[in-house]
Order: structure tokens, then C-alpha cells, then sequence
């Protein structure tokens, strides 16, 4: 199992079968926040002391064949890979692990990741209320875009391509508005 760690960015690995977890690339900027301000409809997203939040490695996908997995800090726009063979190789140094991650490309600041049949990867876009595609071309599409997508969180993809998204309002803090939502988009 593959989990990211959000709080001090890191990816964790988790061997299923004896319990056994290893923590992955914890001083690789691919894990960590990038220097940005999110604006989230219209309002930078920063802390009661007036400087911005930052949440490290949270978006996280495999690929349909389970060989790559994606990963993006959530206050970052920038998505990554690395193979999981990597990532299984309990043998391999800090530094070998750390050379096999891949810049995919600038996606915009997302929080939920899923990968699509067709090879293209489904992102939330926190700043645009929408629901992104990135294709295997490297193009963003806006798939969905709706004021109601009020902090799109976890994404997911039925089989049949549905994509299915909540909405958490993170960023209304203590102004948070019910309900929330979970939407279908055919």
C-alpha cells in the first residue's frame, strides 16, 4: 500500500502481507509544498498568522497496472510519478529512490487524483471548483466546472468512467456550509 503523508511530506510504503512500512522520500521536493499562495474562490488560503497553509504530498493514484503512482502536494502544482518497483525495493539508498521520480507537469493545485482507463489522470482543481483532466498528450481539460464544487476533494472513477467527487469546504474553515456533497458527473 502506498500512502502519502500530508503533514511532513513523505511517501509511506506499506508491505500488506508482514505489516512492515518504510518512509520514502521525505527530503525530496517532490513530497513537499511548493512556494505558493492557494486562492481558493477568489481567497488566499492562509493561516491565522496571515501566511499561507501548506500541505505537503496528498493526491495520490496508481496506474491502471499498478506499476506507477502519482503524487502531488496539495499546495503544489506540479504532479509526479515514480515506478513501483522503486518504491518495493527496500534495498535501494534514499538517493536511488530520489532519482527515479518523474516531473509529469504543472496540473494546478489539486487535492483528490484518480487514474482513468484511458490513461489520463483526474485531478480536483481547488482554485477553479472544477474537476481537471490531464491527458496522456500532457493537456489540461476542464471536465466539470461549478460553483457548488466547493473544494473538490476525493475524486473517484467507476468502471463504467463516472467520476464521482466531494466536496469538503476546507477553506470556508468555521463557516463551513451544509451538507456537503458527493457529485456524480457522467
Amino acid at each position: 500500500a502506498y500512502i502519502t503523508d500530508s503533514g511532513l511530506g513523505a511517501i509511506l510504503v506499506v508491505d500488506l502481507a508482514t505489516g512492515r512500512s518504510r518512509r520514502l522520500l521525505e527530503d525530496h521536493p517532490s513530497t513537499h509544498s511548493e512556494e505558493m499562495t492557494l486562492v481558493v474562490e477568489e481567497k488566499p488560503w492562509i493561516g491565522a498568522d496571515g501566511s499561507p497553509r501548506r500541505v505537503h504530498s496528498d493526491g495520490i493514484a496508481l496506474d491502471g497496472r499498478n506499476h506507477l503512482l502519482y503524487f502531488q502536494a496539495l499546495t503544489g502544482r506540479t504532479l509526479y510519478r515514480i515506478d513501483t518497483r522503486i518504491l518495493r525495493d527496500a534495498s535501494l539508498k534514499d538517493l536511488e529512490v530520489a532519482a527515479g521520480v518523474e516531473r509529469v507537469g504543472e496540473t494546478g493545485a489539486a487535492d483528490g487524483i484518480a487514474f482513468a482507463r484511458d490513461g489520463s489522470i483526474v485531478l480536483t482543481s481547488l482554485e477553479h471548483n472544477a474537476v481537471r483532466r490531464w491527458t496522456r498528450r500532457g493537456v489540461i481539460e476542464t471536465v466539470c466546472q461549478d460553483p457548488r464544487l466547493k473544494w473538490p476533494d476525493s475524486v473517484a472513477i467507476a468502471g463504467d468512467g463516472t467520476i464521482y467527487v466531494t466536496t469538503s469546504q476546507i477553506h470556508l474553515g468555521g463557516t463551513r456550509e451544509d451538507p456537503y456533497f458527493l457529485f456524480k458527473i457522467e
